[in-house]
C-alpha cells in the first residue's frame, strides 16, 4: 500500500521511466503506468494533471538530476578534469550493465524519438543536455582549460558520453563507453 503522496508520485514517476526505457514513449500508455504502477488512476492525473507528456517531462528532469549529481559527486573526488570524467564514463558504465536500478531510459534515444513531434519534451531534454554541459564546462575550467576550450569541449564530452552510450547499449555491450573514456581522455589531454 503506498502511504503518501509523495511516495506516490515518485512510484508512478520511476515505472514510467522504466516503462519509456524498456518501450519507448509512443508505445507506452497511461493505463499501463497506472497498472504497472499498482496506483489508482486518479493519483497519475492528480500528480500529472497534463497526462503522459508531463510526466515525461518529470521523468527527464528526474533522470536528468540524478546522472548530474553522479557526475558531481565523482568530479568532487578527482581534481584533474580528464581524470574525473574518464572515472565518470567508467563508473556510468558499470551502473548501466550491472545495476538494473540503475537502467533508466536513455536522455539520448528519448530525445531522438519525440524531437521532432514534441517540441516540449525536445525543449526538455535540450535542458538537461544543457545542465550536463555545464557541469563538465565548469570541472573544465577549473582545471585550467580556457573558457572558449572548455565550452567546446564539454559539447563534445556529452555528445560522445551519449552516443557511446546509446551504442553499447544497442550492442549490450559496455566497452564502446570503456572504449570512449580513454579516448575522451587523450583528446582532451591534447587541448
Amino acid at each position: 500500500m503506498i502511504n503518501s503522496k509523495t511516495e506516490t508520485r515518485g512510484l508512478i514517476l520511476n515505472t514510467a521511466a522504466v516503462l519509456f526505457r524498456n518501450k519507448g514513449y509512443h508505445a507506452t500508455g497511461l493505463n499501463e503506468i497506472i497498472r504497472e504502477s499498482g496506483a489508482p488512476k486518479g493519483c497519475l492525473y492528480y500528480h500529472f494533471p497534463q497526462g503522459k507528456e508531463q510526466l515525461a517531462q518529470e521523468a527527464i528532469k528526474v533522470v536528468g538530476l540524478e546522472i548530474q549529481a553522479k557526475m558531481e559527486k565523482v568530479f568532487q573526488v578527482y581534481e584533474d578534469p580528464v581524470e574525473a570524467i574518464q572515472e565518470f564514463i567508467r563508473q556510468s558504465t558499470e551502473s548501466i550493465f550491472t545495476r538494473a536500478e540503475d537502467r533508466r531510459f536513455s536522455v539520448s534515444l528519448l530525445a531522438l524519438e519525440t524531437m521532432n513531434m514534441n517540441e516540449n519534451l525536445r525543449q526538455t531534454c535540450s535542458e538537461v543536455f544543457s545542465d550536463w554541459e555545464e557541469v563538465v564546462y565548469n570541472k573544465l575550467c577549473s582545471g585550467g582549460f580556457s573558457t572558449e576550450t572548455a565550452r567546446s569541449c564539454s559539447e563534445m564530452v556529452i555528445a560522445m558520453i551519449e552516443g557511446a552510450m546509446t551504442l553499447s547499449l544497442t550492442k549490450r555491450q559496455p566497452e564502446a563507453l570503456l572504449s570512449f573514456a580513454d579516448w575522451a581522455g587523450r583528446l582532451l589531454r591534447q587541448q
